[in-house]
């Protein structure tokens, strides 16, 4: 009984969650006023259109509805139900915005990083020290790609590496950067086969770094191995 009640307010709060997701990708696209970015090299590879458009909010409330009822069933206390809930809102927020405007807001890779410091001073995972390693390694490694990919990845690839390995901590960090690559070569991969994109298009790489970070995110808490 006590679990079917987590798994019913769960749903509920992430049809709110779900609700506000859709509220900031309509917020950070239409106050977006910059041009996205031009094709500056070969070999980068857009992932969609920019400016394309948004996925129905019903459609983000039944998503995080799901995840939220999961999470409800699965989590063993509110602090990992919080950390969840919220990590979850937040990359999918920076993938809806990438994918449109090709921009990760700064704001929200604040946010992920404030979560990081809170929970390492809440959960104790992962530790300070592991955390900054994390943060320096998932930054770093991005930086040196975005610098040998000539302009292929941007800054905010970076910032959102750096602030994902900042939540995992070290070594998980070198298993969600693994991960975020092995799926954005694979959809790359998939979009020129299919002659959806060509080799001079430009790359919005968010949503997949953010994949990776968040399956690795979801393990580090214990709700799936």
């Amino acid at each position: 009984m006590v679990s079917l009640i987590l798994v019913v307010v769960g749903a509920l709060i992430g049809t709110l969650g779900g609700s506000g997701v859709w509220w900031a990708v309509r917020y950070f696209t239409d106050h977006d006023q910059r041009p996205a970015r031009t094709p500056v090299t070969p070999g980068a590879i857009v992932m969609a259109p920019a400016h394309s458009r948004p996925l129905p909010a019903w459609v983000v409330c039944l998503t995080l509805a799901a995840w939220g009822a999961f999470v409800g069933w699965r989590a063993p206390g509110w602090p990992t139900a919080i950390g969840a809930g919220l990590v979850t809102a937040v990359l999918l927020t920076i993938s809806l915005v990438d994918l449109r405007v090709q921009r990760v807001p700064n704001l929200l890779v604040l946010v992920l990083l404030a979560w990081a410091v809170v929970q390492s001073l809440w959960l104790g995972r992962p530790t300070l020290v592991e955390l900054v390693v994390g943060l320096f390694t998932g930054g770093g490694v991005f930086l040196l790609l975005a610098l040998f990919s000539r302009g292929a990845l941007g800054a905010g690839d970076v910032k959102l590496a750096a602030a994902s390995g900042a939540l995992v901590g070290w070594p998980a960090v070198l298993v969600a950067l693994f991960l975020s690559i092995l799926a954005g070569g694979i959809a790359a991969g998939l979009l020129l086969v299919t002659r959806r994109a060509t080799r001079g298009d430009t790359m919005a790489y968010g949503p997949y770094l953010a994949l990776g970070s968040w399956l690795v995110y979801s393990a580090f808490l214990g709700l799936w191995r």
